[in-house]
This record gives structure tokens, sequence and C-alpha cells, in this order.
């Protein structure tokens, strides 16, 4: 047996028959768990007799730690979208948006995160719902957020408080009855199309400038604008679809089972929640913890400035004419 092969072994990748069954692929994105192990590891928190729970940072003895988790992790976030990087990308829906009230070519249509403006009124009302919390005993009829959706509490919620609304159907419903808005986790529109009610296909919208002015009214919006969190859109003779592409805030870390939806960000995000409790204590490692911190955040950011490197580059032929000739 080469030495290759043997070391293949060492790792379960072979066996004496040949090729073992790769593993079933999971989902590439860490848990708010990973993070926290990686922050018990570097500040040698698992030593403890309470092992890999932690002491310092253990979430039941620490009631601060889930919260910095969460602190730190819209920081992160916040970082790298900053720099570029494209951390969590949704596509939505958002069905219904009424024609134009008005047949004023001045009039722009305005899409919210709490309603429509058809150029004359304002439609879709402003939902507000608390963060969904295994320790609340919910009624039938309350609404909860939960990963940037809103979930109503059917009759039985209350009996089982530990179902986690986007996969206890038999105890929660999605609240669909919002009318015209934003995603509550839209940071910026990268692509939009746009069909009308009922129509057949999505046709792709073209993105302007913040200001729209003097606009010809048509069956469909045509081109679209975004600035001061609001969907800017020329008035439309008839009532569109449209379909988002959208940059969103990843999903709020509500248990330590919660992903993380960036890939390789556990190290990132667990140092930085070292360099804040520590920090806030005056801890002779804040420093040590903010620059191991900047180095793993670097990594990722680094991985994003590879890929805008590549460049397309179109080989020349080896025949076909004078201009095929290579000299």
């Amino acid at each position: 047996m080469s030495r290759s092969s043997g070391r293949l072994l060492s790792f379960g990748l072979f066996h004496s028959e040949g090729f073992s069954e790769m593993p079933t692929p999971t989902t590439p994105y860490p848990t708010a768990q990973d993070a926290l192990n990686a922050a018990i590891t570097f500040a040698n928190d698992g030593g403890s007799p309470l092992g890999m729970a932690g002491n310092i940072l253990n979430p039941s003895r620490n009631p601060q730690v889930l919260p910095t988790l969460q602190e730190c992790w819209i920081y992160l976030q916040q970082r790298l979208i900053s720099n570029g990087v494209d951390t969590f990308t949704k596509t939505a829906p958002i069905f219904g948006l009424p024609a134009a009230a008005t047949s004023s070519r001045r009039a722009v249509m305005l899409l919210t995160y709490n309603g429509f403006f058809d150029g004359l009124t304002w439609s879709g009302p402003n939902i507000t719902a608390p963060l969904w919390s295994n320790a609340v005993t919910y009624t039938q009829g309350q609404t909860v957020t939960y990963n940037n959706v809103y979930y109503v509490a059917l009759p039985n919620s209350a009996t089982n408080l530990n179902q986690e609304p986007d996969t206890a159907t038999t105890f929660w419903v999605i609240f669909t009855n919002i009318g015209p808005c934003l995603p509550p986790d839209l940071v910026k529109p990268l692509e939009i199309s746009e069909c009308n009610t009922g129509g057949p296909a999505w046709v792709p919208m073209a993105q302007c400038p913040d200001v729209l002015a003097n606009n010809l009214i048509t069956a469909r919006f045509r081109k679209w604008a975004f600035s001061n969190n609001t969907l800017k859109l020329p008035p439309a003779s008839q009532m569109n679809d449209i379909l988002l592409t959208y940059l969103a805030m990843a999903p709020p870390i509500a248990t330590l089972q919660s992903p993380l939806m960036v890939p390789g960000v556990a190290r990132a995000l667990g140092l930085q929640v070292l360099y804040v409790l520590s920090g806030g204590r005056g801890g002779p490692m804040a420093d040590t913890y903010k620059v191991w911190a900047e180095e793993a955040i670097n990594q990722i950011l680094n991985q994003t400035v590879r890929k805008q490197a590549y460049s397309n580059f179109e080989r020349p032929p080896y025949r076909g004419g004078r201009r095929g000739r290579r000299g």
C-alpha cells in the first residue's frame, strides 16, 4: 500500500473493496453554536468542568452570550456588505401593485417597508410584530416575526412553546395579508422583473438613477430606482407583480441552532464576540481578539476580491482569414 493510499484510508475515503460512499451533502452554513464553540476554544473556556458548554461563555449561566452573538452578527454582516460581499441573496415576488391613481406623467409610485403609494394614496398596513421567543405563551391570533417572516399563532400554539414557527405548521401559519410592501429583510434590490398581474412571463426591468421624472404611462413600470429605503416606480396603467432579487439581512440568531448565512463566518463571529465581551470588562486579551477577528474578516473579504479579479478573455482563432493568422 502506498503512503498516499494509507493517508486516504485514515480519513475514511476508501475501504478494502474500493471507494466508500460520500457523506450526504449538508448546508455550507455554520450555526451560532459553531461560532460559540470557536469563542470557547479561543478563550480556553472549555477547560472548566462543564467542558465545551463553557463556563464564562455558557448561555445558561451568562445572559449576555446570545444577545452579544446577535449584535456581533449584525455588525459582521454590515462590515461584509459595506465591503462588497453579497452575504445573503433572496428572491421574492410582490403581487398586486395597483395601477396608478393619476394620469400625471410627473407622478412617481413608491414601494416601502410599510406600504405602497399609487400616486395619490397609501395602501398596506404598518406591520410591527415582536420576535418569536420560546419563553412566551402565545394565544390564537398573535403575530410574531421569525427569520424575517410574519407568522400568526393558531389556536393550539400555546401548548407547544418550543415549536419554531417555520417548521411547526400545525401551530403557526404565515401571515400574508399585509398588502404590497418591501420584504422586511431587504437591504437593497439587485435585479427586478415584472409581469402584468395574470400575465404569462416575467420581463426584466431597467435600473435607473435615483430620479424618475416625466414618465410615459404604459401598462408596465419598465424601470426602477432605489434610495432612502424606497423603491421608486413610474406610473403604470395596469396592476402589476414584481419579482425581486435582493441583498438581504440574514435571519437573526434566535437559538444556538440558527444558521449563519455566510460560509466560513463562525471563526470571525466567535472572535468578535470575545473582543466585545472581554473589552467591556477591560480584559487584557481584548486587543488580541480584535486583531484575530480582523484577520478572520479579511479572509472572507479576500475571497470576494479574488472572485472579482477574474476577467473574460477570447482566444484568437487558429484559422480563418487574415485576422485569424498567428504571426
